[in-house]
């Protein structure tokens, strides 16, 4: 079943590069944060083609917002009520590891997630999924957060050793 999955999302891109090269589509939509990173090379090659990348799940589901702890217990009805314990304490220590990024002007995790995102210079846009209005100023504030260094973003890379499944 995995490599079906990991057939269909390739099969997803090639068909998203094709239809850039033909102009069909002018934007895309794709999940791309620190936890998930499977699309840099689709956003790399549409983003110089001058296609729109949207962004989405950026604060994967929540684990980059920062209140999600490993004892977080999750509703029946939330999409991470999947997770077991063990995954949920496998993701919060790697948001642990990556608080560095906070510093100076970016105060919160969802800044330097979001900020991280935007670094991306092929990323059009980022969908922060606000909540509200608290979080849509934390949004709002990453943007004009100072862009990380390229020695952050190789320790950002370097903590980096999987991808956590999108929703």
């Amino acid at each position: 079943m995995i490599g079906h999955s990991i057939s269909k999302f390739e099969d997803t891109q090639q068909m998203a590069r094709d239809w850039a090269s033909q102009r069909k589509i002018d934007a895309i939509q794709v999940v791309y944060s620190l936890m998930n990173r499977e699309s840099t090379s689709l956003i790399e090659d549409l983003g110089t083609q001058g296609i729109g990348i949207f962004a989405r799940e950026s604060l994967a589901n929540g684990f980059l917002s920062g209140t999600i702890t490993r004892q977080t217990q999750f509703e029946s009805n939330n999409l991470n009520k999947r997770y077991s314990q063990e995954e949920i304490g496998e993701r919060v220590d790697y948001v642990e590891a990556l608080s560095y990024l906070i510093r100076d002007d970016i105060s919160t995790m969802p800044q330097a997630a979001l900020r991280w995102v935007l670094d991306n210079a092929n990323v059009s846009l980022v969908l922060s999924g606000a909540k509200n209005t608290g979080e849509l100023q934390d949004a709002i504030n990453a943007s004009t957060c100072s862009p990380f260094t390229e020695v952050e973003h190789q320790r950002a890379q370097d903590l980096h050793k999987k991808d956590y499944p999108a929703a």
